[in-house]
Order: structure tokens, then sequence, then C-alpha cells
């Protein structure tokens, strides 16, 4: 059922399947995947559904109804790629698009960097405390 739903939302779009995938950061096989009965996970699903203005019960073939979104018309080319972008963007700047939103708020850790070759200059740089963590794992911190 959800590859039925997928292609024909993609057909009333004028796109292309792959087209869709490469859009959400598929890979180029998934489009393929699908197709052969292959179902997306929820947090693909979530991102073609949000892609196309449509509920994933819509998808998964519970129900007729699109359930377009809040304004009642399907989402722009723009929108989508708004989406797209922002779904894809490092989480500094996904944290300052939030703030910009005044929607879920990231918290942020300035860093204080010391520039090589001993010139005395340091830098300042902001992180989420997603990233600082992914550092102090990396590098095996103690803090």
């Amino acid at each position: 059922m959800f590859w039925e739903r997928f292609y024909d939302l993609c057909k009333k779009t004028h796109t292309s399947p792959n087209r869709v995938c490469a859009e959400l950061g598929f890979s180029n096989a998934t489009a393929t995947k699908w197709k052969n009965g292959s179902v997306p996970n929820e947090e693909s699903m979530l991102k073609i559904a949000v892609y196309f203005g449509v509920s994933i019960a819509y998808l998964h073939g519970y129900t007729d109804e699109k359930e377009k979104n809040s304004a009642g018309a399907e989402l722009s080319e723009k929108h989508k790629k708004l989406i797209t972008a922002y779904d894809s963007a490092e989480p500094l700047v996904q944290s300052t698009v939030d703030r910009l939103l005044g929607i879920e708020e990231r918290e942020t850790i300035t860093l204080k960097i010391a520039a090589r070759g001993g010139s005395g200059k340091i830098e300042e740089k902001e992180i989420t405390k997603e990233q600082w963590e992914q550092i102090k794992n990396a590098a095996d911190l103690e803090i």
C-alpha cells in the first residue's frame, strides 16, 4: 500500500520517486526497495509525510484522508526545500533557526580555542551540548 500511495503522490506533484528520495537524503536504491515491497521506518515515513503534506496514516493506507498541513493545502516546493535544508543542517544552524522562530531551544556552549602556532589568539566557537558530548567521547577527554 505504501508504494502505491507514494508513487501516486509523486505523480500528482510531477516529480519522480528517485528525486523525492534524493531531496529527502535517502540512497539511490531506496525507491527500488519500496517498489519491491519494503516499507520505510517511522522516521523516514515522517519525512515523506511532511514532504507531501499528508499523514503517516495515509501513507500506510490506514485512511484515505490525506490530512494536509494546517493551512489546508499541500506544501509548496519552497516549504519542502526549507524542511529538507533544516533537517540536513548542522545542529548549531538548527538551533539558531529554532531560536529565531521561538521554538525548542537547544542549549549551546561557547568554546574558547587557542589558535595554532602559538600566536596567543583565542577564538570563540558556539556549539550545541550534543556536539560537545561527541567531542568529549571522540577525544576521550576528562573534564
